[in-house]
């Protein structure tokens, strides 16, 4: 695989200590955009959000590349992914912002039902 681009359509996810997790190459591979500037986007990242949720979302890690050599990477939570993917552009970036919001839309008309059947039965 190569670490600069990859051809994926969805992002690889994986279970980690009971977390769903990516990595910026998969990432990566699924927005069409280089592995370095992925990790130079989780970089910004941190200039700006709290501690806290850095060390949450973005932890630290490595990988070896094609050469058996040793790189920089992070093990990224569901979160940490969304605040970064919102902050791409394109196609791709788009179309998974909207399913985003859809997806959220339907949750708080969910919740929404759920509080008038609630209040309708008091």
């Amino acid at each position: 695989m190569n670490p600069n681009m990859t051809d994926q359509s969805t992002p690889n996810i994986q279970l980690s200590n009971g977390r769903l997790v990516t990595t910026p190459l998969d990432v990566a591979g699924h927005f069409g955009k280089k592995h370095k500037n992925v990790l130079q986007n989780i970089e910004h990242i941190q200039e700006y959000v709290p501690e806290e949720f850095w060390r949450l979302n973005f932890q630290p890690s490595t990988y070896l590349d094609e050469r058996g050599k040793e790189q920089p990477c992070y093990t990224i939570t569901r979160d940490g992914f969304a605040l970064l993917a919102m902050g791409f552009t394109g196609r791709e970036a788009m179309e998974w912002k909207i399913r985003f919001l859809e997806t959220f839309n339907r949750m708080e008309q969910a919740l929404r039902v759920g509080r008038e059947t609630y209040l309708d039965r008091i």
